[in-house]
């Protein structure tokens, strides 16, 4: 009997597998970024396929089988409705999935995406849901997700992005202040990182 491992997890990709199965690319906080096997998820009596629409955030259930993971449970617990959020998790997932290589572990990098995606969820007003306000978000996440995997050092002018990974109206009313020479130090890190 293979043991059942329960991680929370962001759904960065779900790909067709055969006619009824998919690919999951999660990334969780237990593990890392994973592919994960999901038998009959595209069927329509699928108890599964609910909990694991792209970008949401939910508990998964999964085993550890030779080659693959598979899953055996998924709870959603959100997925951020409003599309110009989701277009905003979308580029940060494809961020992550160009950063990251293989299975490694950051839980991290886990809660930098949860936190943020949260803050849109629950607390962030119409002001700061505008496309070009969702910018800094954007850029503080990027700030704090290249930090965490090496690619940014602990400068001074970053410091106050990355001391934590809570998001708050304040953080990002900082990063606005600020935007124009965040985004350089992003994209600088990001050209140096050659990814």
């Amino acid at each position: 009997m293979h043991a059942v491992y329960t991680t929370k997890g962001w759904v960065l990709r779900n790909q067709t597998s055969g006619e009824a199965n998919a690919t999951l690319t999660l990334y969780t906080e237990g593990f890392g970024l994973i592919r994960v096997h999901a038998q009959g998820l595209r069927r329509a009596a699928s108890k599964l396929a609910p909990h694991c629409t792209l970008l949401s955030f939910g508990n998964f259930s999964l085993v550890k089988g030779k080659e693959v993971w598979r899953l055996i449970g998924a709870e959603k617990n959100f997925v951020n409705a409003d599309s110009s959020v989701r277009q905003l998790l979308a580029r940060i997932a494809k961020l992550v999935e160009r950063l990251i290589q293989g299975e490694e572990k950051s839980s991290g990098i886990y809660h930098i995406i949860e936190n943020l995606a949260d803050f849109y969820h629950k607390d962030a007003g119409q002001d700061l849901v505008s496309p070009d306000r969702l910018i800094d978000g954007e850029i503080l996440a990027n700030l704090r997700l290249l930090y965490e995997l090496g690619y940014l050092a602990d400068k001074v002018e970053v410091r106050e992005h990355i001391a934590d990974y809570t998001v708050e109206r304040g953080h990002l009313e900082a990063v606005l202040a600020r935007r124009k020479d965040l985004l350089v130090t992003v994209n600088k890190s990001l050209r140096e990182s050659q990814m």
